[in-house]
């Protein structure tokens, strides 16, 4: 990847080793928080969609079970009614579709930094930087 080429071709020969893991350990790490950030906004959405669509008349352990996901309102589909599990199916395809776009934002601000920031780094091999 060249994230880990930029990484390991700037580092010290004697420190490749360090500088490689340290690189894998980043993009884990980014991996992780992007999953647990962008999978907790897509939860919040649902969740507050679907708050607004509760009827008072549901059992307590349907109503928090709709509440609480759709994979949790799914298994208690045959005791809901049709247009609630298609409002949850909703509150769900909205509040991932949000999450999509606000992680395309994301890529894209930060392929303008990087794009910012490298752009004096040379070629992995062609002698230095550009002034």
């Amino acid at each position: 990847a060249l994230g880990t080429e930029l990484v390991v071709g700037s580092a010290p020969a004697h420190r490749a080793g360090s500088a490689s893991a340290m690189s894998e350990m980043v993009q884990e790490l980014g991996v992780a928080l992007g999953v647990a950030v962008l999978g907790s906004l897509a939860s919040v959405i649902y969740r507050q969609n679907i708050a607004a669509t509760l009827p008072g008349h549901l059992e307590d352990d349907v109503a928090a079970a709709l509440a609480d996901s759709l994979w949790a309102a799914s298994a208690v589909a045959d005791r809901l009614p049709d247009e609630l599990l298609q409002q949850a199916m909703a509150a769900f395809t909205q509040g991932l579709n949000l999450t999509g776009w606000v992680g395309a934002i994301g890529i894209g601000l930060l392929a303008v930094v990087a794009a910012v920031s490298l752009r004096h780094v040379g070629t992995i091999g062609g002698g230095g930087h550009h002034p």
